[in-house]
């Protein structure tokens, strides 16, 4: 079938009269990568309309507006997966699902945000489900609410089980959550958190002795590509997760990290109620997570001595915890003066991966042009399969370009003398194995004279010259040979006269 990808998008203030006012999917497959869908206007999605499968991901649907159902976004019949996503201040006028409404077919939430969504007339402020099943991992609902029932979750029918795990449910109005009578079971352990009672198998926190407030944060930027809800200290929500947080995406779990694709801890021996290195938390947020960036290793710039050497240019993964997944990024030559196929061997793109374990990883240049008479330059770039974000656990860390310089072999800096029996000097080129000068009285260096210097940085004329005008060069060798030698320095001149 067909399939469709979307990253790193805007839809802004687009409208249609029935479905679909930001993206309409009638057929295949659809993915949406780190993009915004904010006030757009449509009868059923506002967001987005989806009679297919799609996979959304880091993408906010924020003040989308829907006449009829599904204010973000209204899947119909197919399959529905949303990671580390933000719906936040869409509206359903006539009927449910503020942020979403599923109406059937199979959805799973993980690592996203709910909060201000509105149902003005009917149920379910932020999910309305009529589902054939769907799974809701590491999320947070916060202030939605809905004129009759389901401030934040309405389940009106499920055929097959719903599973809510490390969830957290507050301040919904009329309730938090509302079940409808045509449901199949439900599977919700004690790790999912609620402010009231409405929330069957969820811990009640005010009916906590002492009731503890879950204390979280406003929407806000707290980095990552989504904004999102903090969980602050006290909480019942920190390091309340169950284990089903850092099992992976494609088996309904949170993947191991949150909303922000910060690591997650990934074990169980915390206590309750205290930020701590060691159990996940409940809902879409980890207070003290660590942000997996990629970037490159040194600052801005390297410097590669005269050689046919490959030059491996570090990678590396800032990670304090653990990696789980592979992760991949892509290394281009963006610009410099140095010469494909000249002075380097073609590039290309080159993809790069850090397995898991590993830390760091190199893109490698091979140069062509070893004698260069100057320098040259390579700038490297480095971005993911998304450009600005990755779809996954890690994030671009902020040195995404990087400057080799290949410097030029034989070409030092000179010293200039005026007696009759000149020391030339010159500064030390890296590998060299011995330097040759060569002098002649004119600048074609036409009958010229070859000295061997050795592995000396100065040379001393070895005869009184007659006063007069010289010219004089010097090249680096990596070797006995005369084909080590690199490429002759400019010229210099030194006058020699006596009087």
């Amino acid at each position: 079938s067909d399939t469709a990808t979307i990253t790193d998008s805007n839809f802004l203030s687009n409208s249609a009269s029935n479905r679909g006012g930001g993206v309409l999917v009638n057929a295949g497959t659809v993915t949406i990568n780190d993009s915004v869908f904010s006030a757009n206007i449509g009868g059923d999605g506002a967001g987005i309309y989806s009679v297919a499968d799609a996979f959304i991901n880091h993408t906010t649907f924020n003040g989308n507006r829907a006449s009829l159902r599904g204010g973000g976004l209204m899947g119909e019949d197919g399959n529905v997966k949303v990671d580390g996503s933000t719906f936040s201040n869409n509206y359903a006028e006539f009927s449910g699902g503020a942020g979403i409404v599923l109406d059937p077919g199979k959805m799973n939430f993980t690592n996203s945000t709910f909060t201000g969504n509105m149902a003005a007339q009917y149920k379910g402020g932020a999910l309305f489900l009529d589902a054939l099943g769907s799974i809701l991992v590491n999320d947070t609902f916060l202030k939605n609410s809905a004129a009759l029932n389901g401030g934040s979750i309405y389940i009106y029918e499920s055929d097959l089980a719903t599973i809510i795990e490390n969830v957290i449910v507050a301040q919904s109005t009329p309730e938090n959550c509302f079940l409808g009578l045509n449901f199949n079971s439900l599977v919700w352990p004690s790790n999912n958190l609620s402010d009231d009672a409405t929330c069957d198998g969820f811990t009640h926190v005010k009916s906590l002795v002492p009731p503890k407030p879950l204390n979280l944060g406003p929407l806000a930027d707290n980095g990552g590509s989504t904004k999102t809800l903090a969980v602050n200290s006290p909480s019942p929500a920190l390091d309340n997760a169950s284990a089903a947080c850092f099992n992976p995406l494609t088996s309904g779990g949170g993947g191991g990290v949150d909303q922000r694709g910060f690591t997650r801890s990934i074990n169980a021996l915390g206590a309750v109620n205290f930020p701590q290195v060691g159990d996940c938390d409940t809902g879409a947020f980890e207070a003290g997570g660590v942000v997996r960036t990629l970037q490159f290793m040194f600052p801005s710039s390297s410097v590669a001595n005269g050689s046919s050497m490959p030059i491996n240019i570090p990678l590396k993964l800032n990670s304090v915890q653990a990696q789980a997944q592979v992760v991949t990024g892509y290394v281009w030559v963006s610009g410099g003066t140095a010469v494909v196929g000249q002075d380097y061997a073609p590039f290309g793109v080159q993809a790069v991966t850090i397995t898991p374990g590993m830390t760091t990883t190199n893109a490698t240049i091979m140069p062509l042009n070893p004698s260069a008479s100057s320098d040259k330059t390579i700038i490297l770039s480095f971005a993911t399969q998304h450009g600005p974000g990755f779809s996954g656990a890690a994030r671009l860390g902020t040195q995404l370009t990087h400057t080799v310089t290949l410097k030029a072999n034989g070409a030092p800096n000179r010293n200039y003398y005026t007696t009759n029996t000149p020391t030339l000097t010159w500064n030390r080129v890296s590998q060299a194995f011995r330097y040759e000068i060569q002098a002649a009285g004119n600048s074609l260096f036409a009958d010229a004279i070859v000295y061997d210097a050795g592995n000396n940085l100065l040379f001393m004329w070895p005869v009184a010259l007659p006063n007069g005008p010289y010219y004089w060069r010097v090249r680096a060798c990596t070797g006995a040979a005369e084909s080590s030698c690199g490429a002759w320095s400019a010229y210099d001149t030194f006058t020699v006269f006596v009087s």
